[in-house]
């Protein structure tokens, strides 16, 4: 009988040290969690696509188009990079808070 108490108080033990391990990883990265709610992203949208010439009769016309062609795609990169950086760290928001969940879920199983 004191052999079965043994086995079950290392099993329990055991089990013990793998659950708290497993809730203990950490997420590293940004965050955009606010102080009241979960903030929209901050992006700046490019501005109005450049719109084609109906004719084009001086060089300076396509120069100022293929300008304005050039700006409006360093804009579509630049949101674009913001909103990929915005998802990354909603990314690592969710992890934070699947990690505190879990963190919960596995003190709960201890008592």
């Amino acid at each position: 009988m004191r052999t079965k108490n043994i086995i079950f108080f290392c099993g329990t033990i055991f089990s013990t040290i793998i659950l708290a391990s497993v809730s203990y990883a950490l997420t590293f990265g940004d965050s955009n969690f606010g102080y009241n709610n979960y903030p929209s992203h901050s992006c700046n949208k490019p501005r109005t696509k450049p719109h084609k010439p109906y004719r084009i009769t001086q060089q300076i016309e396509i120069d100022q188009y293929n300008q304005q062609v050039s700006r409006y795609n360093q804009e579509i990169e630049e949101y674009f990079n913001c909103i990929d950086s915005y998802v990354e760290a909603a990314k690592n928001d969710m992890d934070r808070i699947r990690d505190k969940a879990n963190e919960a879920i596995s003190e709960a199983r201890r008592l």
